[in-house]
């Protein structure tokens, strides 16, 4: 009763200025199972029975794998014609955009950058609930996407699709050949230690961030 309080009185926070304070004596000393509260000790976790465990034990948990080898679209790829100066400056903005989301990556402690573009992310914040960190998530990748949505406009000299149209799709042939290099590069191995490692390994551990 005393929590139902506490909710309904953070929930009006906003009107009353008042805030929710929870005494220590009401925080929870255990977790069930399906929280996955990794960063707590096996003590402080119990395996839930109630239907909400039930389910959990239910769900089958499948890894996710890129599907870094999917075909790029052949209609964008031949629907112009680039000269040199425009796949240059395409190049440079490709390079700052990967050097963006390996930053949040790493700020965010997130191993894909799909995670980043779709704000679903699979990992367990350290600190604060998955709804946070989604909702931030969301904001973060918002203000990247206006960023260089924003910065390819400015360069290509008009949003017009005439103008706009060529740009874009330079900028996603760029991404083609930057990603064919990195899946050579993955499938290629060298001696280390000893051992034959994949090159991709040895430069980076995953391949180099692409966003179509």
């Amino acid at each position: 009763m005393e929590l139902a309080a506490l909710h309904s009185k953070a929930v009006d926070y906003v009107k009353t200025g008042l805030a929710a304070e929870m005494p220590k004596r009401l925080r929870p000393r255990k977790w069930p199972h399906f929280m996955e509260k990794k960063y707590k000790p096996k003590t402080a976790i119990y395996n839930s029975t109630k239907i909400l465990g039930q389910l959990y034990d239910k769900v089958e948990s499948v890894d996710f794998v890129p599907q870094y080898e999917e075909p790029f679209d052949r209609r964008i790829l031949s629907a112009y014609k680039f000269d040199n100066t425009l796949l240059k400056i395409v190049r440079q903005i490709k390079s700052q955009y990967d050097t963006a989301m390996r930053r949040i990556m790493a700020q965010q402690e997130i191993k894909t950058e799909f995670e980043v573009w779709t704000t679903f992310v699979l990992s367990r914040p350290r600190v604060g609930s998955d709804y946070k960190v989604q909702e931030e998530m969301a904001r973060i990748s918002e203000t990247l996407k206006e960023q260089f949505r924003a910065i390819c406009i400015e360069k290509a000299g008009s949003k017009d699709f005439s103008v706009l149209g060529p740009f874009v799709a330079g900028m996603y042939k760029v991404t083609k050949e930057e990603l064919d290099i990195a899946l050579a590069e993955c499938r290629s191995t060298k001696i280390v230690g000893g051992r034959e490692v994949s090159r991709c390994r040895v430069a980076a551990k995953v391949p180099r961030t692409i966003q179509y």
